[in-house]
């Protein structure tokens, strides 16, 4: 079953008396750790060390925790590197078209590319200086 987790969804969730648990995969806004709870270390068993902190968000009765894992930060270096890589190919592409005949050249056209591959990697592009 798939349930779409909407605010009416979860509010005649718990009207039925049911308890919910989901994923939220961004971070929330306005929040803090609770310092008054303890940070949970878990170790999985191939010994994988997991810590686990309650959070506090404005204007939330939710009860949001925090789960950091090595694992999970290798993922995030390394799709946060290919992001990278995917944009410098792109802006390689741009370039390289300047020098080929038939390539694109007035410069209104290559701002156009340089904003649909801004468009396209909105994670990395703002790490980039670009000159034309």
């Amino acid at each position: 079953m798939q349930v779409i987790t909407t605010d009416d969804n979860l509010k005649l969730i718990l009207q039925k008396g049911y308890q919910y648990l989901w994923v939220a995969r961004s971070k929330p806004k306005d929040y803090h750790f609770n310092t008054d709870r303890l940070t949970v270390l878990i170790q999985t068993r191939n010994t994988e060390n997991i810590t686990i902190k309650a959070v506090t968000v404005k204007d939330s009765s939710d009860y949001y925790i925090e789960v950091k894992s090595p694992s999970k930060q290798l993922k995030e270096v390394a799709m946060s590197a290919q992001f990278a890589r995917r944009f410098k190919e792109l802006l390689d592409k741009i370039a390289s078209s300047l020098h080929k005949k038939g390539g694109v050249k007035r410069a209104d056209k290559v701002h156009e590319r340089i904003g649909r591959v801004k468009e396209r990697c909105p994670s990395v592009h703002y790490c980039y200086d670009i000159e034309v």
